[in-house]
């Protein structure tokens, strides 16, 4: 069941190890002696609580597989930004709060907003946001 969550398994080892529980835990404790056997509503017990944290962690991810990127370079693209100064080609932009290094082809004058196309290292490829009418 630890494999589950270091391989995209998507349930299998997880399912699998709730089975190699049940049936380890009847066949290893199989006596007669009632002091070392587990009673079946037990292992009954932790299985289908097995189960329900399996089905759970499950869900939770497929819900949140297309959750909106909110941080990091990918997080960037598509952003408007405020040109610091006129520049075409090299120049600066702020972004949140942050300045940031831009480059673009078209020339951008100080204040424009701007759209960004793409991060490449430190620099945000830029181009002018069309004026809304």
């Amino acid at each position: 069941m630890v494999a589950e969550s270091f391989v995209p398994s998507f349930g299998i080892f997880g399912l699998g190890g709730i089975v190699a529980f049940v049936l380890g835990s009847i066949f290893l404790i199989d006596t007669q002696s009632p002091y070392f056997q587990i009673s079946i509503p037990l292992i009954a017990g932790v299985a289908f609580t097995s189960v329900l944290v399996v089905i759970f962690l499950l869900g939770y991810l497929w819900r949140n597989r297309n959750v909106e990127v909110v941080f990091g370079q990918e997080s960037m693209a598509g952003k408007i930004a405020i040109a610091e100064n006129d520049f075409c080609g090299q120049g600066f932009v702020d972004v949140g709060g942050e300045r940031w290094a831009a480059h673009s082809d078209s020339p951008i004058k100080q204040g424009d907003q701007v759209t960004i196309e793409s991060v490449q290292g430190l620099t945000l490829h830029v181009s002018p946001t069309p004026a809304k009418e």
